[in-house]
């Protein structure tokens, strides 16, 4: 199994929570994670407005781009304590759910983050 880069929204509190989980079960250091605010050139073809709706993957071996549920899928299925999760997200993903799952969380992540952040006020715009 080759790397993943995985990039994720670094200015969401749950995103982050989530890498920092993601970075200590990546025990074979085949996740690159890569939180995409800050960085000038992502070496991808994947705009910001693009990286802000959903996260984004790309499979370093093919350089294959997948995005949403299936970014899930690729980063799970590369982790071997989540390789159940990985399986549940392909199946929800076979039946039409997974993508619809996976976007509402993604819409709603701002909502989601409140009460998250770390300090007294979040990096997050909370207008989009």
């Amino acid at each position: 199994m080759l790397k993943v880069k995985v990039f994720y929204d670094n200015w969401c509190p749950i995103c982050i929570k989530t890498s920092k989980i993601i970075r200590s079960l990546d025990i074979l250091n085949l996740i690159d994670l890569v939180g995409f605010r800050e960085i000038e050139d992502m070496d991808i073809e994947i705009t910001k407005v693009e990286l802000e709706e959903k996260m984004y993957a790309v499979n370093l071996r093919n350089r294959k781009i997948v995005s949403g549920i299936h970014a899930l899928i690729l980063l799970t299925s590369r982790i071997p304590l989540l390789i159940p999760l990985s399986i549940i997200f392909k199946m929800l993903s076979l039946v039409g759910l997974g993508q619809v799952l996976y976007s509402l969380l993604a819409k709603n992540r701002f909502l989601i983050s409140i009460g998250n952040c770390t300090t007294n006020s979040c990096t997050i715009n909370k207008n989009k």
